[in-house]
């Protein structure tokens, strides 16, 4: 299991599946809680760029869906393939720590407002999280985007109700002023430290279906 240091809880409800178009006012968003606003470290007020940032998850994947405030006049954004440095552009980072075969490992997603990703295991920028797939928008005034994480493809082992993943999430803003703000909130700059992590907790499936959704969770864990 991650050590998590924060007492902080980001909860991600279950649904199913879904074809990720970077609608974020689709029904399923709604069921979702927003994250806390994002806070530059040690500082008790947030960075000038509101965000909506909202987890869910189904039995073979989570997914992360965004709106994040910004003139997009201003949109400062270099880079329009995968896996190029677009940590220098405009963007939200998501750390993950995560179990596997081989100990803890952080993993590191970023994305651009043109909806351009990168993905990287403990500094190893060829790493590919296979069946991956997200969308963004653009409006004047914000940005969106659907991002979906199998869990295969990370991979991870398919959580069950009450597993948790060690998450943060960063955001960087260029224009009109510079504003890097992080949930939970770094005590010292450096977005790469393996503090400060909150605990992504899948819930208990709900509705209908959720003694049926709970068996086959644990039956898959056994």
């Amino acid at each position: 299991v991650p050590i998590v240091d924060t007492d902080e809880v980001f909860p991600a409800v279950y649904v199913d599946d879904f074809e990720v178009d970077g609608d974020v006012t689709k029904a399923v968003w709604s069921k979702a809680k927003s994250l806390p606003q994002f806070r530059p470290p040690r500082s008790p007020d947030p960075i000038p760029y509101l965000s909506d940032v909202r987890i869910v998850y189904s039995k073979t994947a989570f997914y992360v869906g965004a709106t994040l405030w910004q003139d997009m006049s201003k949109m400062h954004c270099k880079w329009d393939q995968r896996d190029q440095p677009v940590w220098g552009d405009d963007n939200l980072e998501m750390f993950l720590y995560l179990p596997s075969d081989k100990g803890n490992r952080l993993y590191q997603y970023v994305i651009n407002p043109l909806g351009i990703v990168a993905d990287i295991c403990e500094g190893n920028r060829a790493y590919w999280t296979r069946g991956m797939k997200v969308k963004a928008r653009r409006f004047p005034d914000r940005w969106t985007f659907e991002w979906k994480f199998p869990f295969a493809g990370i991979p991870v082992e398919r959580p069950v109700a009450g597993d948790y993943f060690g998450v943060r999430f960063c955001r960087t803003v260029h224009e009109p002023k510079r504003g890097v703000g992080t949930v939970p909130v770094l005590q010292q700059s450096g977005h790469g430290q393996r503090g400060r992590f909150a605990k992504l907790l899948f819930m208990k499936p709900e509705g209908p279906d959720a003694a049926k959704m709970i068996a086959e969770g644990e039956a898959y864990r056994t």
